[in-house]
Parts: C-alpha cells; sequence; structure tokens
C-alpha cells in the first residue's frame, strides 16, 4: 500500500506551445509516496487524441538502477495498446520523457486508457500526486497495484495528436433531386470541386425505389445518377442516408398529399419484426438491396432520419414521425419509449442487413440522426434529442439485450439563434458524449446536418467557418466532441440555407467563407484552443493548428456574435514563435482580403477580432528564446530555522534567440508550492548561455521546517514567447531542520 509523506497540492495548468492535444497533466507540489517493489503505478486518463506523442512521469528520489517503463492499456477490455522502450533516470526530482514506443493497438478517443508506470530490478518507484482529484473523476483517477486511489491524480503529463484535417471532413448536404438535368448535375460537380466539397450527405428514400408492392426489383436510376456525379465526378466521400417509406409498406395508409404530418413515408414500415432473413421484412430487403447495388463506393449509412421530431403532440389527426399509424399496428403503447421502440428495431434490422453483405462486414451504421439536443423551445412538437438518444441506448442495451450494436451516432445540433453559439454547441456534443459513455460506447459522433438561413449573408458566411472550425475542435475536448460535419445546404432545397441560390447561379458570401475555410484547414493539425485567461475567454474562440509540412502554426480567431451589442472589436494576444506572419480575413467572395501584422519584440501579436473570422499563418521559420532550469541546489543542504538560505537555479536558453532586450527576466522559487522569494534580470541571455538566479533568507522561518519540494519556474508569466513553455521548472528535494 502507498506509504505518504505528505499532502498539500495544486493544480496548476501551463501555458505549451509544444504542437500537441495536452491529455491530461498534473504538477507535483509536495506529495510523495513510494513503496512498491516490483509494482506499479498508474493514471487512467479518458482518450482526447487519436495518437499518443509522449508522456512523462514527475519521479522523486530514484535509488537503485532499474529503468522506468510505461505500458498503456485499454482499462475496460484489459488490452495492453502501446510499450515504451526502458528510459533512465539521468537525475532525481525532475520530469522523466517517454517517447519510444511499440504500438500494440490503436487509441479511441473517449475510451478510458490506464498509463501504467513501473521499473526493472526490483526498485521502487517514487512519485508524486495531486490530492482532490483535479482532474475530473469522470475521466479518470489514480491506481497502485491495481488498487484504485479515486480521490488522487498522478503527477504525469500525456501529450497526443490529433489526425490532420483531410478533405472529407469539409461535407455538404447536395441539395438536389433525382430528376434533375445532367447539365444540372454536371454544374454541381464543377462548384462542389471548387468549394472543396469532400463529403455529401445523399439520401436513398425507399418511396422512390420501391413505389409499389408489384415492383419485383428495387429502381436506383435516381441515386445512380446523383451517385454517379457525386461519389465518381466530384470524387466525394458519400453518406448514404436511409429513410422514407413507401405506402403500400407502410404503417399508415391514410396519407394525405401536401400535410407532412400525414405522410405515409414517414413512419415505420410494417412486418420490422420479422425474421431479418425473411422476404415478408421489407425494410431489411431494401436495406440489403442498397449495400449490395452500391458496392465498394458507400461504407457508411445513416438511418432514417430525424425520428424524433413530430412525435409528441397528443392533438387528435396531428401524429407525424411515428404515431398512430405505429399504435394502430404495433399495439397501444404510444409512450416514448414505445415509440423509440420502433426505431431501435428499424436499426437493428438495417445494420444487420448491411453488414451481412460480402466486404460490409466492418461498414460504419449511425443512428439517431438526432433534431437538437437540448433545446425542444423552437419545435413544439420535438423530443429533445437527449431524450430519444438516452431511451435508446436504454431498450437496446436493457431489455432487448441487443448490446451496443451500431457504430455512430449522428445529429442534427440546430440553434435556435442568430449565429453560432460555441458553448451551446460544445454542451449538445458533451450531453451526447455523457449519454454514450454512460452506456460503454465510444463510437464517433457525426453532424450530419447544421446551417443558418440566408437572412443574414454575411452572418452565414460567419457561421460556416466558425461552425467546421468548432466541431473540429471539440474532438479535442476532455468531455469528447464532433467527428464529422455536413452543412445543410449545398444549394438552396426546401430551405433557404444554401451555400448557393436554388438555380446554382448565385455564390453567396458562404461559399466562399466554406472554400477559404476547406482550403485553409486541410493538411493541418489542431493543436490546441488559445486561452487568455480572463473575461475575454467568453467573447472570442482563437484556436491553433500545425502544419504538418513544416513547424509553423496557423490560427482562426473571431468575436462570438451578440458578445458585444456596441460592435466593438476585443483584443487578444496570441504568442507567436516567428517574426514573418500572414493574415487574410474570411473571404466573402473572391477576393480574399489580406492585412499587415507584425508581432512585438516580445512575440506577442496583438489583434482586434471582430465577428469576421481571421486568419494568421507563421511563414517564417521559429526564431525564439527558449529557457530551461537545468539544476535547483538549495544551501547548506541542510538549512536550519533560523539560520541563512539560499535557493539557486541554473537557467539555460536552448532557443535559436536571445531573451528580448529591456524585458525582464524572471525566476520564481517555491515551497511546496508556495511562493518563498523571485529574482529578475533585463540582461539578455543569449543562446547557448547559463544564467544564476537566486533568492536568499537571512533567517529561515518556523513555518518552512520539514521535508519539502524546492521549484523554480523560469517566465511563468510569459513576459515574452519561448519556442515551448512545459520546460520551463526545476526541482530539488531538501530538509529543513
Amino acid at each position: 500500500m502507498l506509504r505518504i509523506c505528505a499532502i498539500v497540492l495544486v493544480f496548476c495548468f501551463v501555458a505549451s506551445a509544444c504542437p500537441f492535444v495536452k491529455s491530461y497533466e498534473v504538477e507535483p507540489v509536495v506529495a510523495q509516496c513510494s513503496g512498491w517493489g516490483s509494482g506499479y503505478v498508474s493514471q487512467v486518463v479518458t482518450c482526447n487524441f487519436d495518437s499518443l506523442a509522449y508522456c512523462e512521469l514527475f519521479i522523486g528520489a530514484s535509488p537503485g538502477k532499474g529503468k522506468y517503463q510505461l505500458e498503456v492499456w485499454d482499462y475496460l477490455n484489459g488490452q495492453r495498446v502501446a510499450l515504451s522502450e526502458p528510459v533512465a533516470a539521468s537525475r532525481e526530482y525532475h520530469w522523466l520523457q517517454f517517447k519510444q514506443w511499440q504500438s500494440t493497438g490503436i487509441f479511441v478517443k473517449g475510451r478510458k486508457y490506464e498509463f501504467r508506470f513501473k521499473r526493472g530490478s526490483d526498485d521502487s518507484i517514487n512519485c508524486y500526486y495531486q490530492d482532490g482529484n483535479p482532474y475530473p473523476k469522470k475521466y479518470g483517477w489514480m491506481e497502485v497495484d491495481s488498487d484504485s486511489e479515486p480521490e488522487k491524480d498522478l503527477a504525469c503529463r500525456v501529450y497526443g495528436r490529433m489526425n490532420t484535417v483531410d478533405s472529407t471532413y469539409w461535407g455538404v448536404n447536395p441539395g438536389f433531386n433525382d430528376w434533375d438535368s445532367p447539365e444540372f448535375l454536371l454544374k454541381w460537380v464543377a462548384l462542389a470541386e471548387t468549394a472543396g466539397v469532400g463529403m455529401a450527405r445523399c439520401p436513398i428514400p425507399w418511396t422512390w425505389r420501391q413505389p409499389d408492392s408489384s415492383a419485383q426489383l428495387f429502381d436506383f436510376t435516381g441515386p445512380d445518377i446523383a451517385h454517379e456525379y457525386i461519389h465518381d465526378s466530384a470524387c466525394c466521400e458519400v453518406l448514404g442516408n436511409l429513410s422514407l417509406c413507401p405506402k403500400w409498406v407502410s404503417t399508415r395508409v391514410d396519407s394525405v398529399v401536401g400535410n407532412i404530418m400525414y405522410w405515409s413515408e414517414n413512419c415505420a414500415p410494417r412486418n420490422l419484426f420479422e425474421d431479418i432473413d425473411s422476404d415478408s421484412n421489407y425494410w431489411a430487403r431494401f436495406s440489403e438491396a442498397t449495400v449490395k447495388h452500391f458496392g465498394n463506393n458507400v461504407h457508411t449509412w445513416e438511418i432514417w432520419n430525424e425520428p424524433n421530431d413530430n412525435c409528441t403532440t397528443n392533438v387528435l389527426g396531428v401524429d407525424g414521425w411515428w404515431r398512430r399509424s405505429n399504435s394502430g399496428y404495433y399495439g397501444t403503447d404510444t409512450t416514448l419509449r414505445g415509440l423509440c421502440s420502433l426505431y431501435v428495431r428499424l436499426c437493428y434490422v438495417a445494420n444487420s442487413a448491411i453488414k451481412i453483405v460480402r466486404f460490409h462486414e466492418n461498414d460504419r451504421v449511425l443512428i439517431g440522426s438526432l433534431a437538437r439536443v437540448n433545446d425542444s423551445s423552437a419545435i413544439q412538437s420535438l423530443v429533445m434529442g437527449k431524450t430519444w438518444l438516452r431511451t435508446f441506448y436504454e431498450i437496446a442495451t436493457g431489455p432487448w439485450n441487443l448490446g451496443v450494436f451500431w457504430d455512430g451516432v449522428s445529429v442534427h445540433p440546430y440553434q435556435n439563434r442568430p449565429g453560432l453559439d460555441p458553448d451551446g454547441f460544445e454542451a449538445d456534443a458533451e450531453t451526447l458524449r455523457a449519454i454514450m459513455r454512460a452506456h460503454g460506447h465510444d463510437g464517433e459522433l457525426w453532424i450530419t446536418e447544421m446551417g443558418w438561413d440566408t437572412s443574414n449573408l454575411l452572418q452565414q458566411a460567419n457561421d460556416v467557418c466558425e461552425t467546421f472550425v468548432c466541431a473540429k475542435a471539440s474532438e479535442a475536448l476532455p468531455a469528447g466532441g464532433y467527428d464529422r460535419m455536413c452543412w445543410y445546404n449545398f444549394r438552396d432545397f426546401g430551405w433557404h440555407c444554401g451555400l448557393l441560390d436554388s438555380a446554382m447561379n448565385v455564390k453567396r458570401p458562404s461559399f466562399y467563407a466554406f472554400k477559404q475555410a476547406g482550403s485553409s484547414l486541410t493538411g493541418q493539425r489542431f493543436t490546441r484552443r488559445v486561452l487568455l485567461g480572463d473575461q475575454r475567454d467568453d467573447l472570442v474562440r482563437v484556436y491553433e493548428f500545425e502544419d504538418l509540412a513544416s513547424p509553423r502554426r496557423m490560427w482562426v480567431g473571431w468575436k462570438n456574435g451578440s458578445t458585444r451589442p456596441d460592435g466593438g472589436s476585443v483584443g487578444v494576444e496570441i504568442p507567436v514563435r516567428a517574426d514573418a506572419l500572414a493574415a487574410e480575413s474570411l473571404a466573402y467572395d473572391t477576393q480574399t482580403p489580406a492585412f499587415e501584422v507584425r508581432p512585438g519584440l516580445d512575440g506577442w501579436l496583438s489583434l482586434g477580432l471582430n465577428e469576421r473570422p481571421i486568419f494568421v499563418r507563421e511563414i517564417g521559420s521559429p526564431k525564439r528564446p527558449d529557457l530551461v532550469v537545468d539544476s535547483v541546489k538549495v544551501a547548506p543542504e541542510e538549512p536550519k530555522v533560523g539560520k541563512v538560505m539560499t535557493v539557486r537555479a541554473w537557467v539555460r536558453n536552448i532557443g535559436n534567440r536571445e531573451t528580448p532586450e529591456g524585458l525582464q527576466t524572471r525566476v520564481d522559487f517555491y515551497l511546496n508550492g508556495k511562493l518563498i522569494g523571485s529574482d529578475q534580470s533585463v540582461r539578455p541571455i543569449r543562446p547557448g548561455e547559463t544564467k544564476c538566479f537566486e533568492s536568499g533568507w537571512n533567517e529561515v522561518m518556523p513555518e518552512m521546517r520539514g521535508s519539502g519540494l524546492f521549484s523554480a519556474k523560469v517566465n511563468q508569466d510569459q513576459r515574452y514567447v519561448e519556442l515551448e513553455m512545459d520546460n520551463n521548472a526545476g526541482y530539488a528535494h531538501g530538509e529543513i531542520r
């Protein structure tokens, strides 16, 4: 069991310039525990990255010669996914880094992993941790030799990489009909290629594939034409949406033309509960035939569209997607649970029929297609998406004992306000992810519809850029986020939300915004949201990306809509590592407005953000100082209360530029997390130069008595920008008698 020397802990966030997502960070302050022998200490972490970059463990005393090793285990299934090369500790009380890996599995965002540290030669581990669970308990906790310590978190760091943004991330709902002319579709292809569309959500309505019971073969003529132009000509990835029920097989036969509330095609089909292999399970046969027909070109399928819409009203004669027709055919259960049960069965049948087709066993099946998440006020007949999804999981994993048979969830997180509310957008993702995690599901979450109307064309253009950027960045949130997104619509089609007018003759500002955002971010890798640390974080968003072809960064930033009614801008500072920069505002037409920016001598770039997003890129090579604390020493070695004591820190510049002339370099000294002194210098520190900073006491105070961790942190107020900021501290252990 643990032997604990002391616990006085504070959780610190440190600004980082490294090109990785910092998944987990707990810093050492004073708690020291040891005594495992050949056992191990570990931290459970919820993954928010696509691949592991490296990990650091803060080690204390390191007697013996045993090397340290890190194993990463899937916490739920007990499979090891990564093993580090053994690492020797060159000194005590420092961050020990694990960078060389043997991968034996893959990392999945949203899944919990155990980072398990141990040593060879039966040497014990001396480590630090924080009490009080600073890393939220729902995301992870510390363990020692398989014994959970739910109120503690290990002093370590975990860094991950996000995948690059590829062209298929830029999805749309196409907005055309089966009967559109070839000339019209060719025009669509040319415009889609110009805009950079990489994915299209294509409806494959059953109503038109098998309009009557006499049809022995499915008619895929319309989808074939659409598929030919979307997949083959425009080279878009296709998301197939299976929906709409022919009247002859619907559970509602009294369809009324012109009134969507009475359409038979919006209701569940008959014979859903027949054996899936049976010819009379019409939905299974349609699903299977569709997959076989489109062959190897479609491997992602969405089941139905917004089943939670129009299913709550009890007004006589007003039914909608899942109401009177279903209760009349399948029984009398008209509760939400009864109606959702039909949708569970619909999805189960489709999933089974799709995956029995050869080469489609691993196809991605999305359920939900939820209209909204936390808000139903705008549509009175709407069941909130979170309620519908929770009910779906409870039915499938509960009495029906089907387990989580689907691969992911799709959602339409429309917002009942002008302009994007990024906090609400992220909250919707967190709500759905929490429901998924509660049932052991770490599948993907897709936005298959999202958009705003064209009542304010410039605002719609801003929304296109902001929504795609926020969706991509949300993947790295601890709670998880969205994996893909499709804008609704590419052209006006029923609703006026298109990037183009219905005739595709007018390119709206949102068309140019979509094109610019896509071309700017494709090939980039998200690294972090830049937080300012004050109330401005509620007013603006600034996101950082990295170009994999070079070590250069790009930032996308804007002021959130309606946050400043006076229309004023919000000033922000961005830490840039290069002097040469390029900047441009979001394009509203064929002209992309560029403007000149230059950082100050301190490396901070000052900008005024308004509702129109801007893009800032480094075009020069990074040139900044980079300070590290090589060592910290206490003199005398065993200081005494009432006597003189001095703490020194040797700071070295490992960067490629000297610290700025006239700007103060400050070192703060701490004992057990409490500030005890500081030292500063305005003289530049040249690359390769080492400078000693010190703080002394003529009389050590009684309250400082005991065993403790001394630390020295340089430039922690970031008076100037460095190449890295995670290497700015040094440590030493001391005993004050």
